[in-house]
């Protein structure tokens, strides 16, 4: 768990600048007749109130029959106090579909139970992050 945290900590902190306002993005789907909650918590922090729900088969079958997939949002400065607690529980199937967005940059990074997907804003960003080929998928497209 060490390395993970490690590796997401440095590969974070290549997108983000310290202090710079980002925004945390948590999703789940929802169970048949489940409500949509006001609020969900991850890492012990809760996300603002309010969400934003997609429908995976918009018209295509039923209302009833659809699956929702919910979207919360909070706002905080990087590195926020949580980031540890966060890779963990991704880490650990605690949380799924977690993204880090930086409104300033455009720069995305999104950790799973098998990795992180990294989107770079500019080549500039990209760039550095070359040093961390060794860490990065076999397949000739890095995915």
């Amino acid at each position: 768990m060490d390395e993970v945290l490690r590796r997401a900590a440095t590969v974070a902190t290549s997108l983000f600048e310290s202090g710079e306002a980002i925004y945390l993005y948590i999703s789940r789907c929802l169970h048949e007749d489940e409500q949509v909650p006001d609020a969900e918590e991850i890492a012990g922090e809760v996300t603002e109130a309010g969400s934003v729900t997609l429908w995976a088969n918009h018209g295509d079958v039923p209302p009833e029959e659809d699956d929702a997939f919910a979207t919360w949002a909070r706002s905080d400065a990087w590195p926020p106090s949580y980031f540890s607690n966060l890779i963990r529980q991704v880490a650990n199937e605690e949380a799924r579909f977690v993204c880090l967005v930086s409104p300033k940059s455009g720069n995305i990074f999104c950790p799973y139970d098998g990795g992180i997907d990294v989107f770079c804003s500019s080549p500039e960003v990209h760039e550095p992050l070359k040093f961390l080929r060794g860490w990065r998928s076999q397949r000739s497209d890095g995915l």
